[in-house]
């Protein structure tokens, strides 16, 4: 990253719209954290890890996460997303579940997983590879979220089929879940 290039991107904003409360300035604060913490954590190394950016249609511009060994490709998260019975102006991000198969191709997952108007991230598989959990998130103001942790079954094709919400006390009314 260009980490100086943002940070001095984001501050130009933040000084310009200070003295207002909205979305984008609550999100331009939340972006500088973020920034600080990638300029803290980079100077770390470790030599046991080698790093390499992927290829292709993966990384948008948008955010991709979570990324997840799934059919000899990766399962994860992209956030390219917009609400479509949007509540706010502009329509907040969304994420859904994507794939990138072994020869490089990347799709949305198609399973009713992706269909509802609300983030679906943080895909993790159970030990025995039967299940994947994630989260289903919403907006609960302009800016922040809360989620519950779902399931599916993983069937013998590898679709992910029979979702299911995890009841309590996993989650729990009033409280936010991710995995």
């Amino acid at each position: 990253g260009k980490y100086d290039l943002a940070e001095r991107t984001f501050q130009q904003y933040k000084s310009g719209y200070e003295n207002q409360d909205s979305f984008l300035l609550q999100k331009t604060e939340k972006e500088l954290v973020s920034i600080a913490y990638a300029k803290e954590f980079i100077k770390e190394v470790n030599p046991t890890l080698s790093m390499q950016r992927l290829e292709g249609a993966v990384n948008t511009p948008d955010s991709e996460v979570g990324a997840i060994i799934f059919k000899e490709g990766l399962l994860y998260s992209s956030q390219q997303y917009v609400e479509k019975n949007a509540k706010t102006k502009p329509a907040r991000k969304i994420a859904k579940l994507h794939e990138k198969t072994k020869d490089g191709n990347t799709a949305i997952i198609k399973s009713k997983i992706n269909e509802r108007d609300l983030s679906v991230s943080n895909p993790c598989f159970s030990p025995d590879s039967s299940k994947l959990y994630y989260s289903v998130c919403k907006y609960i103001n302009g800016s922040e979220l809360t989620c519950e942790i779902h399931y599916a079954n993983v069937d013998n094709k590898g679709q992910l089929v029979n979702e299911q919400r995890l009841p309590e006390p996993v989650n729990v009314t009033g409280s936010t879940n991710t995995q």
